[in-house]
């Protein structure tokens, strides 16, 4: 499982509306469908739409904010039509691509006010919440898996590294016997890699973080606003790729998380 986030864990402002929420978004994939299909798929449509790029330099990365306001190395996409271009392809990848999708989303200003709430570091508390609905996951289908994050400061790599494992370690609501991480998880480390490692399901973690948030409010809230874009991804993920209930095909508490 690749997360990203959308969103910070600042506490300090969240009664201000745009900073009141924090989402963390898992992709979910096979590492062998990944190896063979995932990532070289995603280089030959970087490489159709990023002929510029120097071969011999640094491998271009995608990046959600970057691509969309054409910044960067996404120069070109100003061009109008090459960016209708390069967002239908994009689109045939994400599709193609087999994976599943869980996002869970923090009002970290109504948590403030919840009694059981007390010590919690809203980045950990929601990779606590995605750290158990993918052993679920994982029992489900009778799969061992591995988690990866993007790095961030170092202070909060460890910090993080230290909480998951302590989930791991001791369990939780929903997955109370540890006993259940250890059989579904390779190591009870995250493994943290940099933007610049050109990780294939990183990038499409990044892809998907804000439209999955996106997404999971306008579930709650149909005035949410959205713009095209992620409008349309997440219309993807809620057609064809968040987790879901195998019995009534619900897909809020399973791929769809609200809290608290």
């Amino acid at each position: 499982m690749y997360i990203d986030e959308c969103g910070t864990d600042d506490v300090a402002s969240c009664h201000l509306l745009p900073h009141r929420h924090l989402a963390l978004t898992g992709v979910v994939v096979a590492v062998d469908h990944m190896r063979e299909k995932g990532a070289p798929w995603l280089q030959r449509l970087k490489d159709k739409h990023f002929p510029h790029v120097d071969p011999d330099g640094p491998p271009i990365v995608l990046h959600r904010s970057d691509f969309v306001a054409a910044k960067k190395e996404f120069h070109t996409l100003s061009d109008e039509a090459r960016m209708a271009s390069f967002i239908a392809d994009l689109m045939l990848y994400l599709t193609a691509v087999e994976h599943c999708v869980m996002t869970v989303v923090l009002d970290k200003e109504a948590m403030l006010h919840k009694a059981y709430w007390s010590n919690k570091e809203p980045y950990h508390y929601c990779a606590e919440v995605l750290a158990e609905k993918f052993v679920q996951y994982l029992e489900r289908r009778n799969g061992v898996g591995d988690v990866f994050a993007e790095s961030r400061q170092h202070r909060k790599n460890n910090a993080l590294a230290a909480a998951f494992r302590g989930v791991c370690e001791a369990g939780t609501r929903y997955v109370s016997d540890p006993a259940r991480f250890a059989e579904r998880l390779n190591t009870f480390e995250i493994k943290f890699r940099d933007k610049k490692d050109n990780v294939a399901g990183l990038q499409i973690a990044d892809i998907y973080a804000k439209p999955s948030f996106d997404r999971v409010m306008f579930e709650r809230d149909r005035t949410h606003e959205r713009k095209p874009l992620s409008a349309a991804i997440g219309e993807l993920l809620y057609e064809k790729k968040y987790d879901r209930s195998a019995g009534t095909g619900a897909r809020m508490g399973y791929g769809m998380k609200y809290l608290p």
